[in-house]
């Protein structure tokens, strides 16, 4: 039988976290860019949650010039970073409304605490997975990162006066400026026992989600003797807390922070239990060596992970924590990945036993299907070499393969159902997508083996140049791909960024392109962008070099306010569009501060429609158009939210009370609303036995009240309608 080992504890330990820490530095999340210098910005309640995308990050997004409608997200890829040189002093203004050269790419600002005040000695950190820039401010908070352009986590700390740390922020040809206002620090305790014994070693890991993985690693340490481990500058927020046993175990706990407070973790692994079996061959009965991989929920909301591998009999010895099983894999080449969707829960009821104790039950495996074929390239000749990925509809276990001499490739043990295929490997693309492969239904034998052959194109490149106004190069400016019809977006979605940073002398080259039409370049550099590039086809390899030149950008600020009472409304929407030429210039959106203001920064020159909504509370807001014209910045943009009619009112008893937790849902039709176009909320009363909706126009409607122990109520009524007095009668029966 074969054992997990889990004593090597220090060894282990270290091995797993400089494991983790790679993958969490090498993962790429979602995708946001944008990054514009601030005056200031503030973060409010218990503070800025680590990870929250800070005020400054704008996610501009690009549409299609198609029209498709669907916006594609700015952003860099990380690069490999050479050894970069901190530096700490004040930073000097730069224009906003010219373009001006930048010596280095750099982050600069002041620290303030949360009362204002200039923060000497601050660490700020500008990390990749590990930290690639790091300086303290000087006595009057001030700072300056010098960095190799590219995408940060931004950590700033400051013992008792705060902490403040924000995910991807773009490093570029431009000096970054703003205010960081600190927040109040949260500390973590966390106590690690294993069968009611403190154990020391142990690796403990705070981190953003629940992907042990990817997520990226706020913190880490040991637990010292007394099994325990303090994290005394963490930001306000959710976290996830990991405590491993071993490098194959681990316990998790999601925790909330607050700002200013201290919480406190337990994390009990509890006394092990033990699953013993073989894993054989549905059909044949022979013994396989697969891997196993099983997760438990135990009790107070922690998660264990164990995994082992079966001998080449079969047998195994799987030990974990006791708790209910959650979640199962069992891999063997040659057969299908089990359990499959459809038996999922069938397997996890089959080893339900692993709650109250150990267990011996087998495992089956069936065959899966052999996926054979020939991938073909545009001269007619097999390319080899690609690496092909398939993964079912249903479920997320992908299996991959290497395309090998002639083109042709075999991949033994597809499940049977419908099989997506991707080329995560460059330079190529299917020639007609989405590929497809479907799989029969298991036979006697297993599912029956499937010949798919297809064509691949070569990607294309896109090169150029992007120049200031004056001529001159402009070094580290921002170069992306847009439009395609969906393809450049597309290729994103699957690791291929298609974007980049020019060089010393302006120069930039995309390879990996998908071979599309409809294809335009955007570049930024500071506050300055160029209008977008003309249609590109990539089709044919590679289209004629462009040029791009920059120019100065509008900043669009304004206020949002109450139609009828002229008070700021926090926490709109205001959505910009461009409309007409040029085209391809990026849609954006932000949200109103508590004065009703907001900014958006780096428009190109044109036209644009503004729009504000919130919804629920206000109609939508009527769209307006501007023209923004370069040397005008800013450019303000004040806009109003019509409050709508209201229904409102008090429910109560026959007795005249209050009738708190009664269920409301208004239907009905605004007056000359299209056919079927219908109008529907849902509410409760509260404590005091109120109700108000907004954001209505005038129509019919018809309000259904509804509350355990009393009759139903139905009130046809007009919008506008807001001193409502309604009475529920007990149920029959019910006095």
């Amino acid at each position: 039988m074969l054992c997990i080992d889990y004593p090597r504890g220090v060894k282990r330990a270290v091995l797993l976290l400089a494991v983790l820490a790679a993958l969490v530095g090498a993962a790429v999340l979602a995708m946001r860019a944008g990054v514009i210098p601030m005056p200031e910005f503030l973060s409010d309640g218990d503070g800025q949650r680590e990870g929250d995308v800070p005020d400054f990050v704008e996610p501009d997004e690009a549409t299609d010039d198609e029209g498709d409608g669907d916006g594609e997200l700015r952003a860099a890829p990380r690069p490999n970073l050479r050894p970069v040189e901190s530096t700490t002093g004040p930073a000097s203004d730069q224009p906003a409304a010219e373009v001006v050269k930048s010596s280095a790419a750099s982050l600069r600002g002041v620290v303030v605490g949360q009362d204002g005040r200039a923060i000497a000695n601050a660490t700020v950190s500008l990390l990749q997975g590990k930290v690639a820039a790091e300086g303290t401010t000087d006595a009057e908070g001030r700072f300056r990162l010098d960095a190799v352009p590219g995408r940060y986590d931004v950590r700033i700390v400051a013992g008792g006066d705060g902490v403040l740390m924000m995910d991807d922020v773009i490093v570029d040809g431009r000096g970054l400026e703003g205010t960081f206002r600190l927040s109040p620090a949260a500390k973590l305790e966390v106590f690690v026992t294993i069968d009611g014994r403190a154990v020391a070693g142990l690796p403990v890991i705070v981190s953003a989600s629940d992907d042990p993985v990817s997520s990226r690693v706020f913190a880490q340490a040991a637990t010292d003797g007394r099994g325990a481990v303090s994290f005394p500058e963490l930001a306000a927020g959710d976290v996830f807390v990991r405590a491993y046993e071993g490098s194959s175990s681990y316990a998790r706990k999601r925790v909330t922070l607050r700002g200013g407070a201290e919480e406190r973790v337990e994390l009990a692994f509890p006394a092990h239990v033990t699953w013993t079996g073989v894993v054989r061959d549905a059909a044949t009965n022979a013994g396989l060596q697969a891997s196993i991989q099983l997760d438990v929920d135990g009790p107070d909301g922690l998660r264990y992970r164990a995994q082992g591998n079966a001998d080449p009999s079969g047998v195994f010895s799987l030990s974990l924590p006791q708790g209910r099983p959650v979640m199962l894999s069992v891999r063997d080449g040659g057969h299908a990945p089990y359990p499959s969707a459809k038996e999922a829960s069938a397997a996890l009821a089959a080893i339900a036993g692993l709650r109250n104790g150990s267990l011996t039950h087998d495992l089956a495996l069936r065959r899966g299907a052999i996926v054979s074929g020939t991938v073909t390239g545009p001269n007619g000749l097999g390319v080899e070499g690609l690496m092909l990925e398939f993964r079912p509809e249903r479920g997320t276990s992908a299996m991959t393969v290497t395309v090998g001499s002639g083109g042709w490739y075999a991949l033994d043990g597809l499940a049977a159902g419908t099989h997506r295929v991707s080329i995560p490997s460059p330079g190529w693309y299917p020639k007609s997508g989405p590929l497809q492969v479907r799989v029969p239904e298991d036979g006697t034998q297993g599912p029956a083996s499937v010949t798919y052959d297809f064509d691949v194109l070569l990607a294309g490149v896109v090169s150029g140049s992007v120049s200031l106004a004056d001529g001159s190069p402009a070094t580290a400016a921002r170069v992306w791909l847009v439009g395609g019809r969906g393809a450049v977006r597309g290729a994103r979605n699957t690791g291929r960024f298609l974007e980049t940073f020019t060089a010393q002398d302006g120069t930039f080259s995309i390879d990996d392109v998908p071979p599309v039409e409809g294809v335009r370049v955007r570049a930024t550099w500071g506050d300055a962008e160029a209008l977008p590039s003309d249609v590109l086809s990539t089709a044919a390899g590679g289209p004629p070099p462009v040029r791009l030149v920059l120019s100065a950008t509008v900043r669009l600020v304004g206020r949002v306010t109450d139609l009828r009472t002229g008070a700021p409304i926090a926490g709109a929407n205001v959505n910009v569009d461009p409309m007409g030429e040029p085209p391809s210039r990026g849609r954006g959106n932000a949200v109103t501060d508590a004065d009703g203001r907001y900014e958006l920064t780096n428009r190109i020159p044109g036209r644009w429609r503004v729009a504000a909504n919130r919804k629920r509370d206000y109609l939508p807001g009527e769209p307006r158009e501007f023209d923004l014209v370069a040397g005008t910045s800013p450019f303000t943009a004040d806009l109003v939210l019509d409050p709508g009619l209201p229904i409102a009112g008090l429910v109560t008893n026959e007795a005249g009370e209050a009738l708190a937790g009664a269920r409301l849902t208004l239907t009905g039709a605004e007056d000359g609303a299209a056919p079927g176009a219908t109008v529907s909320r849902n509410a409760n009363t509260g404590a005091d036995g109120a109700f108000r909706w907004t954001a209505l126009r005038t129509g019919r409607y018809t309000l259904v009240l509804s509350r355990k122990g009393f009759a139903t109520l139905s009130v046809p009524l007009r919008a506008g309608e807001d001193r409502l007095r309604l009475l529920m009668a007990v149920a029959p029966g019910k006095n």
